[in-house]
This record gives structure tokens, C-alpha cells and sequence, in this order.
């Protein structure tokens, strides 16, 4: 009799444990199709937070701009601390883009030494640096 309690337990302790998987996937599931893309700034400094004043600009862009922006992966491979601030800037050009209601046009640039795109960079008056240890400068 008590290996029959024993099976039986075991049994619907298994069934309760598939049943908290299937909801915990069918939840994830249901949040990723439902969710939007907002984000709540929890910082103390509302560092990830727009003014009301940056924001209505941007949403007030009549005319399609294009930002660029240009940083080489190489360097924030050495210098994790440039790579960190870029993402930061990246960021912030990224939340300027999505408030803009497709005014603004996001370009995203890695300029590889000798190629087109560090030329269209130095074009630009960007200034390259010198990095031990990478072939070639940084922007």
C-alpha cells in the first residue's frame, strides 16, 4: 500500500512539474508576442530617460535625416571601457530613431583599415588613432 502512495505521489509530482514548465513557457510566449517596446529608466539620474524638450524635437522632424555612426570594433575589443561608452551613445541614437516615426534613419559603421568605409569616414573629417597591438588606426 505504501508503494502504491509512493507511485501515485511520484506521479503527480511529475505531472506538476511538466504543468509549471508548459506555463512558464506559454507565459514567456504570450509576453514576447504582447509586450512593447517600452522601457522603464530606473537609474537615479534618469540617465536612459529623454527631456520632454529632446523629445518633442525629435517627434516634430519634418524632414528625413541620416545619422551615422562610426566606431571600430577592434577598439572596443582592447579597450572595453570605449566599447561600453559606445554602446551608450549607440543607445541614445537608437531611442532618437524609434521617437522620430521613421525621420531619422540609423547607419551603423565598423571602418576595417584600407577599406571604403574608413575613407568615407576620414571624408567625413573623422580622425583615426593609432591602438597597440591592432593593424592599422581606430575611429
Amino acid at each position: 500500500m505504501a508503494s502504491e502512495h509512493t507511485e501515485t505521489q511520484g506521479r503527480l509530482t511529475l505531472t506538476a512539474v511538466i504543468l509549471i514548465g508548459i506555463l512558464f513557457v506559454a507565459t514567456n510566449i504570450l509576453v514576447a508576442f504582447s509586450a512593447t517596446a517600452e522601457r522603464i529608466d530606473l537609474t537615479e539620474d534618469r540617465l536612459y530617460t529623454l527631456s520632454e524638450g529632446t523629445e518633442q524635437l525629435v517627434s516634430k522632424i519634418e524632414e528625413p535625416i541620416t545619422l551615422q555612426f562610426y566606431f571600430s570594433s577592434s577598439l572596443g575589443a582592447q579597450v572595453p571601457s570605449f566599447k561600453v561608452y559606445a554602446d551608450r551613445v549607440l543607445d541614445l541614437l537608437r531611442e532618437y530613431r524609434d521617437l522620430s516615426g521613421g525621420m531619422i534613419r540609423l547607419e551603423i559603421y565598423d571602418p576595417k583599415p584600407f577599406t571604403d568605409v574608413e575613407d568615407r569616414a576620414v571624408s567625413f573629417g573623422l580622425q583615426s588613432v593609432p591602438l597597440e597591438g591592432v593593424d592599422g588606426d581606430v575611429f
